[in-house]
């Protein structure tokens, strides 16, 4: 499993968890289709997937109201200088470091590589920064990514090494303030189930199967094997080494999810499946994503007052 610096590693395996799920196991049969919901929204909420070309992101209707990456990282931080003024009124020396999310983890890889920057960056390989590549045992070119010039952050300062100190840390670190930043990234409503099972709704569709089988089909004509395990995968693909071989390889793959707009079917066959999910729970999801922003702004107030920005 990839690994990731920076605590990223929790809520990326969250996510290649559900693509699994999503593009692995058994065929579906003919009996077990469902039809796409093709209702218009009743909520007047945007139930439409909104793909980046440029960043490669990909947001389907229910991440609109969630906690984003670079939202999780800014109430991290919030909470480690909660922690941090509470240890420091112990007259320990304490400063977290802080660790801006990177784009790069904003690419989605729910279909694959399937825009052509990420393609000629990256190849196959889940975009990252160097440190994640080399803790991944990514190869470039043949070789090992080069060890950072950058001295390390300092996690902690030698105050606290004591036991007493350590103590001190714990009571800080259950304060109820930090909690409350804390506690808003991992809240989970009861949408959420329905949200996730879109996924494997969709898949369970003639019009995926269809698209799945359009883009296998022109990987077929331009002479690339389609592995016939993964339907989304080519055969000579490697998720762990980036050369010219490669980012050509991905260039073709990407080609054909463009000639059939695979992306752009499979994501909306996921937005049409969320879609009565969002209109059922539409004011509480509203006031979620309120109570989201309120915290969230309340973080970057407490860490502006410190001196950072995210």
């Amino acid at each position: 499993m990839l690994t990731a610096s920076s605590g990223r590693g929790a809520r990326s395996a969250v996510f290649a968890g559900v693509v699994a799920l999503v593009l692995a196991g058994c065929s579906t049969s003919e009996d077990s289709r469902v039809a796409p919901p093709t209702e218009a929204s009743t909520s007047g909420l945007d139930v439409s997937p909104t793909l980046d070309r440029e960043s490669g992101a990909i947001v389907f209707p229910g991440d609109r109201f969630d906690v984003t990456n670079a939202e999780a990282v800014l109430l991290a931080a919030a909470s480690g200088y909660v922690v941090k003024d509470c240890i420091n009124d112990h007259g320990i020396s304490f400063s977290p470091p802080v660790d801006a999310w990177d784009p790069l983890y904003d690419v989605s890889s729910y279909f694959g590589v399937w825009t052509v920057p990420v393609a000629e960056r990256f190849g196959f390989v889940s975009p990252m920064t160097s440190a994640d590549m080399r803790a991944n045992d990514v190869m470039v070119d043949g070789e090992p990514v080069p060890e950072s010039t950058e001295p390390p952050a300092a996690w902690r300062s030698n105050d606290l090494d004591s036991e007493e100190a350590q103590a001190v840390v714990a009571a800080c670190s259950s304060a109820d303030g930090a909690a409350r930043f804390d506690q808003l990234a991992l809240t989970a409503g009861p949408w959420q189930a329905g949200l996730d099972s879109a996924f494997d709704a969709a898949r369970q569709t003639q019009e995926w199967d269809d698209a799945v089988d359009e883009y296998r089909r022109c990987l077929s004509d331009k002479g690339i094997a389609p592995d016939p395990d993964d339907e989304l995968a080519v055969v000579g693909q490697d998720l762990y080494a980036i050369d010219a071989e490669q980012i050509s390889l991905a260039l073709e793959v990407v080609g054909c999810k463009d000639d059939v707009m695979l992306v752009d079917r499979l994501a909306g066959l996921v937005s049409a499946f969320q879609a009565p999910v969002i209109d059922e729970y539409a004011t509480d999801l509203v006031a979620y994503r309120a109570s989201v922003d309120a915290v969230v702004a309340e973080a970057r107030a407490l860490l502006a007052d410190h001196g950072v920005s995210l």
